[in-house]
């Protein structure tokens, strides 16, 4: 950074003094004494770090002898353009930092500008005093050279023999050649450590290009036998969907072969189909009488094995076993009964069938109107046999 001008609203003998684009190279401030040289510097020093208290006026504390605020600022020019700080007395820990677009920045950007320097480096190097000057005549040149060199490095007001010295004991804390507990040598086992580990995982790294080869070559394998086993699958999947089929299919050759050895017949009765719907249905409700009945009798069984034996029945086993042969004569009647009933449900149903055929004039009245007698029928016959 490089100062260019500063503004004293009221420091010392200054008020209200401002001073402004100082050109490049060296600047020379002169004055006589009183003349506020000091003042001026004590100025510089209090903007950039902060002002000392009023404990130590006569050691850096400058009081405010005519009106306005206490302090001012200094104008800063940077790589980026130029700069303004800001600080009063009694404010040291708020100054005010502007960037060359007028912005409030952080004060931390202030340790960029001034390079990370402290107040020690600063002085030593760029705002020393006469009486720091006079506090080196009392030593002889070697250590005035010592100082001097030192003056640049932080911490500046001790010599460079001394800053060695402890460097020396510093670099004994830090590092033994025989030792094994300090940080340098802690480092250096560390270091050995991972350069043992380099070189394993640069031998892994150079293997890496045959390992990643395999697993390419594995990849493909993977994907191949995926795509065999799902053509596997696939194949059982209709296998079994095949074996499954193969009872139905069977059952379906051999009604086939059962059909085909069937005889054509030589015409097919009119609304055939219909009246088969109508005789399988009443062969379905036939079907499920008689299921009736054969659940009827045997809860009559599982009624009569809890009854309990009566003796007067035993008396009467002469009868019961005679009725018992009759028994399978009464079946058999029982059954012709049941067929005598569907024959005659099929002929009324065929009867039906054959009166809508006949025409709607057709009534069962009238058809029971008809003579039927011996010698109707066999006229009826004789008509036949001439039509034919």
């Amino acid at each position: 950074m490089i100062l260019k001008g500063w503004h004293l609203e009221s420091y010392g003998i200054f008020s209200d003094w401002t001073l402004d684009n100082l050109g490049g190279g060296i600047t020379v401030l002169h004055g006589p004494n009183e003349a506020g040289k000091s003042t001026l510097l004590h100025f510089i020093r209090g903007v950039l770090f902060g002002y000392p208290g009023k404990k130590y006026e006569g050691k850096g504390f400058v009081p405010k002898i005519r009106d306005g605020a206490h302090g001012g600022r200094l104008f800063i020019e940077a790589d980026n353009g130029r700069w303004t700080l800001e600080r009063m007395v009694g404010q040291n820990r708020h100054p005010s930092l502007f960037r060359p677009d007028d912005t409030r920045a952080e004060i931390t950007e202030l340790e960029g500008l001034l390079h990370h320097a402290d107040k020690t480096l600063f002085k030593s190097v760029f705002t020393f005093e006469l009486d720091d000057l006079v506090s080196l005549g009392g030593e002889d040149a070697e250590k005035v050279r010592d100082r001097l060199f030192s003056a640049g490095i932080r911490g500046a007001g001790k010599s460079a023999s001394e800053l060695f010295s402890e460097l020396g004991g510093e670099k004994e804390e830090l590092y033994k050649k025989s030792g094994r507990k300090t940080p340098l040598n802690l480092l250096f086992i560390e270091l050995e450590v991972l350069e043992k580990t380099k070189k394993e995982l640069v031998a892994k790294a150079r293997e890496y290009p045959l390992g990643k080869a395999h697993m390419e070559e594995l990849s493909e394998k993977v994907v191949l036998l995926e795509k065999e086993r799902e053509e596997v699958f696939n194949e059982g999947t209709r296998l079994g969907a095949l074996l499954k089929l193969c009872p139905p299919l069977r059952e379906q050759e051999k009604l086939k072969a059962k059909i085909g050895s069937l005889n054509a017949p030589d015409s097919f009765p009119v609304k055939g189909t219909t009246r088969l719907e109508v005789l399988l249905e009443k062969r379905r409700s036939a079907t499920l009488e008689v299921e009736k009945l054969e659940r009827s009798k045997n809860n009559f069984a599982q009624e009569l094995d809890g009854l309990k034996i009566d003796q007067a029945l035993l008396k009467a086993a002469e009868n019961c076993e005679r009725l018992k042969k009759s028994l399978p004569l009464q079946r058999d009647r029982m059954e012709r009964f049941l067929k005598t009933e569907l024959d005659a449900e099929i002929a009324r149903a065929d009867f039906s069938l054959t009166l809508e055929e006949m025409g709607k004039h057709w009534t069962p009245d009238r058809v029971s109107a008809i003579d039927l007698g011996p010698e109707r029928l066999a006229e009826v016959k004789r008509l036949a046999e001439e039509l034919n």
